[in-house]
């Protein structure tokens, strides 16, 4: 059983705490996330086989595990591939970073964010109605339906994890409106950032460096399963 310690290394796994307290919101967050992962060395023995329920991010109370990684991933591999082609995969950032690991910390970024919002709707009562929860579930059928059988197996997609992420994305689209609809329009985005820095107060994130570690998008690791 893994403890959620503050880098706390039990049954093989190290998991690394980041607080969010004082960060002026998610991309400062996420690059002192980066930083100190890059920065803990994993030996070759510690880089794990993925199954699809191992929790890799935990915001808060509300856990991601490698089957919703595998999501993002599907989808970020599809948008670069497409927009830059497959040898954007050798390109070196101008930090020194491979765009892969570029590519990682957008994951991170958007995973973070979505779990952050999405705690602070329970938090204020902000739930989908019917029909914004089925279109949604909709949307998620649509892609399903896009999806090739060999990656299906391979990203280990079900209707039921999908139909999940994208009701938390509808549901994070609503929780901007509801913030920012008293704004004028070019200060929308103001409005929601300052209020995702207040949410963000006291909340922690905790990772699996190993895990994450394991984790590619260039060559994905197919989805174990028990």
């Amino acid at each position: 059983m893994i403890r959620w310690n503050k880098v706390y290394r039990g049954a093989g796994v190290l998991m690394l705490v980041i607080a969010l307290c004082g960060c002026s919101g998610a991309k400062a967050t996420v690059d002192e996330v980066m930083e100190e992962i890059k920065s803990t060395q994993v030996s070759e023995k510690d880089i794990a086989e993925l199954e699809l329920d191992d929790v890799i991010l935990r915001v808060g109370e509300r856990d991601v595990d490698y089957g919703d990684v595998l999501f993002y991933i599907y989808q970020a591999k599809q948008k670069y591939e497409k927009e830059l082609t497959s040898s954007v995969w050798d390109v070196t950032m101008e930090d020194g970073d491979s765009f892969e690991e570029y590519a990682k910390k957008e994951l991170l970024r958007e995973m973070t964010e979505v779990e952050v919002i999405c705690t602070e709707a329970q938090t204020e009562g902000v739930k989908l109605t019917e029909e914004e929860q089925a279109e949604a579930e909709n949307k998620a059928s649509a892609f399903l339906d896009s999806v090739t059988e060999e990656d299906k197996e391979l990203y280990g997609f079900v209707e039921d994890r999908v139909k999940d992420i994208y009701v938390n994305h509808a549901l994070a689209n609503k929780m901007y409106h509801v913030v920012t609809s008293e704004s004028d329009t070019s200060l929308k985005d103001k409005a929601f950032e300052d209020a995702y820095s207040k949410w963000s107060e006291d909340i922690e994130i905790h990772m699996s460096v190993e895990l994450w570690k394991s984790i590619g998008i260039q060559t994905v690791k197919g989805a174990q399963r028990e």
